[in-house]
């Protein structure tokens, strides 16, 4: 198990939200519980694409992929714990 779970907040529209709940309710879990297993699912299945795409912009920006990635991370405040 993953100790270093982060928390952030998301704003989805009223529509959204309700069919996540009916969903979670047929899953026998929780809104935030299947919102977090839909959007790692979602990461982990495109990881192959975000990958390619971090590499095309590094290359337009006469980086490396390690470089962009501290820039992008930095940009958006995230800290290694």
């Amino acid at each position: 198990m993953v100790s270093n779970r982060r928390r952030f907040p998301i704003k989805l529209p009223a529509w959204h939200e309700k069919n996540l709940i009916l969903w979670a309710a047929m899953k026998a879990t929780s809104k935030t519980g299947l919102a977090q297993n839909i959007l790692q699912a979602r990461i982990e299945a495109n990881q192959t694409q975000i990958e390619e795409m971090l590499k095309d912009y590094a290359t337009d920006k006469k980086i490396t992929v390690d470089e962009l990635k501290i820039q992008i991370l930095k940009d958006n405040d995230f800290v290694e714990e």
